[in-house]
């Protein structure tokens, strides 16, 4: 479905409900404009669609937060039985995947066409001694002709959590019907994966799948030995040998642009993008291939070192090595921090190495450079004593202030600070490497409990998780309120200032 099929789910959280709730003042632009009638007649049939006749006809124009193109196949004024159970206005926009309720233009609820399990016709509700009705005046008359609806039960696993949604949208059967025919015939559509859908289905489980994974694992090693081989050999240009390699070369080549094809379709389009190891594998095997393709290409043999590079793609089929990876690029960023402090405290000795020590050893400290390599050197303890000896007076061998330097230096930023980049990295890898195998664990009990058909069960994925990580995300109490505001405004449907139990 245009904008709503995937992506709906997501409009329904926190940020979107905030959006909804200010979306009566500031509207966005590009939204579906819509001319709607403020009426107090009588109901009639035009076709398929139902429209009011007015008496008294007060035309408005209002936007709704409905994405532009999307296909609306009815788009009606209904009466929606709320949780107190009350009969209350709302307009019902069935589109090819789902049906929105709207309220004052601003969409409240969304039922996936896919999770509706029954359809059940509801008559002659207002006789129901227990419903009530709310209106306004101008459409009291006209919506209480609407006797005729039904109800529609949804999946327990699904987003609407098994809750039954009551509608009352017609005057007679004919006209419940031709709405309960439409949603029956675009609920099969739904529910039918098209072609594509179902092979990229296929591939996406192959690629996944740890055969898969550990099949171009063992490639990629067998690609990185014989890299290993060629680079060992003499090899002449034309001979038996070289036309061997550049085989093997050609067949690795292409049996891995096979992979990153089907990697691709599977994951298209977003997933693969984002995902810096699938990014990876693009660069490598593109340059790969263009070095192939184009013999004449300048830089044609830098392009063909990529293929050494081809090895670090087995980092992103081993869990292992992969948390390995990724926690210690989790850890760059605290790491730079303290290796800032040691390059700036090493910077300031070797400014002063130059104004002390310049004349007497220029070959460490005749200019800044020269003395921060000089620097560099003595955090190795590399013949830092044989340095300490010229930068000395020929007339002192121990200067008083050449030693207090040099030792200084040597228990400032080798006993001191490189000690504290250490412990920063490894605290950080230790965190991220953590968090990673939690990760993991995770994947694993989720693929556990598919496998196991748990998939379907209702606390299988809730569907408020979207809603608590939404939470947990927030920096301060203020910003939680105003959330869960938010979501109480979109709850009071009534707009009675309170929410009841049974809401």
């Amino acid at each position: 479905m245009n904008g709503w099929s995937s992506s709906s789910r997501q409009n329904l959280g926190l940020t979107s409900l905030t959006q909804r709730v200010e979306s009566s003042s500031s509207k966005e632009s590009g939204v579906t404009r819509l001319s709607s009638l403020e009426y107090s007649g009588r109901v009639s049939i035009s076709g398929h669609r139902q429209s009011i006749e007015p008496e008294n006809v007060s035309e408005r124009e209002y936007y709704d937060d409905i994405p532009s193109g999307t296909d609306r196949e009815r788009d009606e004024s209904v009466l929606y039985l709320t949780i107190n159970g009350e009969w209350q206005k709302r307009r019902l926009v069935l589109t090819n995947g789902s049906l929105l309720i709207l309220r004052r233009s601003v969409v409240c609820d969304q039922i996936d066409l896919k999770d509706i399990v029954s359809i059940v016709k509801l008559f002659d509700t207002q006789s129901d001694p227990n419903s009530k009705f709310r209106s306004s005046f101008y459409d009291s008359f006209a919506l209480r002709n609407m006797n005729f609806g039904f109800n529609l039960v949804t999946k327990a696993s699904g987003f609407n959590c098994g809750r039954t949604y009551s509608f009352r949208v017609a005057d007679n059967d004919k006209d419940l019907s031709l709405w309960i025919n439409n949603l029956k015939k675009l609920m099969k559509l739904a529910m039918r994966p098209s072609v594509v859908k179902r092979l990229q289905t296929k591939v996406k489980a192959l690629v996944n799948s740890s055969p898969f994974q550990q099949f171009f694992a063992v490639l990629i090693a067998a690609n990185y030995v014989s890299n290993v081989i060629q680079a060992e050999m003499t090899v002449d240009p034309g001979s038996a040998a070289d036309s061997t390699f550049n085989n093997l070369d050609l067949f690795f080549t292409l049996i891995f642009a096979v992979e990153l094809g089907l990697g691709m379709f599977a994951h298209w389009f977003w997933a693969f993008f984002s995902d810096g190891w699938s990014l990876f594998d693009l660069v490598v095997v593109g340059v790969s291939l263009l070095a192939l393709a184009v013999e004449g290409l300048p830089g044609v043999s830098f392009l063909r070192l990529m293929r050494v590079f081809r090895v670090l793609r087995i980092f992103a089929r081993l869990r292992s090595l992969r948390i390995i990876v990724v926690s210690l690029t989790a850890s760059v960023a605290p790491v730079c921090n303290a290796l800032l402090v040691l390059a700036l405290v090493a910077t300031v000795y070797a400014i002063m190495g130059v104004l002390f020590f310049a004349p007497a050893a220029p070959a460490h400290f005749a200019t800044f450079s020269r003395s921060l390599f000089t620097m560099f050197t003595l955090m190795t303890f590399d013949h830092w004593t044989e340095t300490l000896a010229e930068a000395q007076p020929e007339d002192d061998p121990f200067a008083p202030g050449a030693v207090l330097f040099f030792v200084s230096f040597i228990v400032i930023v080798c006993w001191v600070l490189l000690p504290v980049v250490m412990a920063v990295l490894l605290d950080n890898f230790v965190a991220a490497s953590a968090a990673e195998k939690r990760k993991a664990t995770e994947e694993d009990e989720r693929r556990r409990r598919r496998q196991a058909g748990a998939a379907d069960s209702a606390d299988s994925e809730s569907p408020l998780w979207p809603l608590l990580e939404k939470l947990m995300d927030c920096e301060n109490t203020r910003q939680i309120e105003r959330e869960i505001q938010a979501v109480f405004k979109l709850l009071d449907e009534e707009g009675a200032g309170e929410i009841s139990a049974a809401q």
